[in-house]
């Protein structure tokens, strides 16, 4: 399980491979600590899983309210449980904790080697499914944000992915990200950088976004966590490095 209890210094650059999927992520906290949580896991019957939050606020108390989310869905995963009981699960534990105003953007999706994802969208930014032709579907379905009201009901939504799809999550630290004239790097421009992409791999598209978002904000202070994932379904092995 990863959180962003990590040093500031250096990004947290996580890379998962299964079979029928690849996965990297990269967080870059704007503290010593931050508030950006990602997490994959392997179900018993080979569906892979994985998750990105974002707690609000900075700095340690942040980050403990993601560690406390980790430990909650991880006891979750253990059982083969609908997404939305486990979602209502989590809201309610954090919801009834006395957290104060703290609430928790959250996306938690199971994929199967099928293509088969089954997903919930509680108040985050929506990720994207992007299509090697440069189409993109937003992923809405879910609900209100954690934490703040204990019953809660959430919905899920399964959509079919093709081979050489790709999956793209992200904090708001990525589109709020603000160069040195106060202007942020917005969806339009993440959207456009996507479609540039489409054809890339998951570890490309990564590294375009990440080197993207830093060269835009460059010589201006980091005010938010930054976190990146970035799912292939089934896709082709090409030769040369990232660039």
């Amino acid at each position: 399980p990863r959180s962003t209890l990590s040093s500031s210094s250096a990004a947290s650059d996580v890379y998962k491979r299964q079979e029928y999927v690849r996965a990297h992520s990269e967080n870059l906290p704007c503290h010593e600590v931050g508030g950006d949580y990602f997490d994959y896991f392997e179900l018993s019957d080979g569906r892979f899983g994985f998750v990105l939050g974002d707690v609000a606020g900075k700095g340690m108390p942040a980050a403990l309210l993601a560690s406390l989310i980790q430990g909650i869905l991880s006891a979750q995963a253990l059982f083969d449980i609908p997404l939305p009981t486990m979602i209502a699960n989590i809201n309610y534990n954090l919801s009834t904790r006395g957290t104060g105003s703290r609430f928790v953007t959250f996306f938690l999706g199971i994929l199967d080697r099928d293509g088969r994802c089954s997903y919930i969208n509680a108040g985050h930014n929506p990720p994207y499914v992007l299509s090697p032709d440069g189409s993109m579907k937003e992923l809405t379905t879910g609900g209100m944000v954690l934490g703040l009201f204990p019953t809660v009901q959430y919905e899920s939504e399964t959509i079919q992915m093709q081979p050489e799809d790709h999956l793209v999550l992200f904090t708001d630290g990525v589109i709020e990200a603000l160069n040195t004239a106060g202007e942020e790097f917005s969806k339009e421009r993440l959207e456009d950088l996507l479609r540039a992409n489409a054809r890339a791999t998951a570890p490309e598209i990564l590294a375009r976004l990440r080197d993207a978002v830093l060269e835009f904000s460059a010589n201006a202070p980091q005010h938010d966590d930054i976190t990146m994932m970035i799912l292939g379904y089934k896709e082709k092995e090409k030769e040369g490095k990232v660039s």
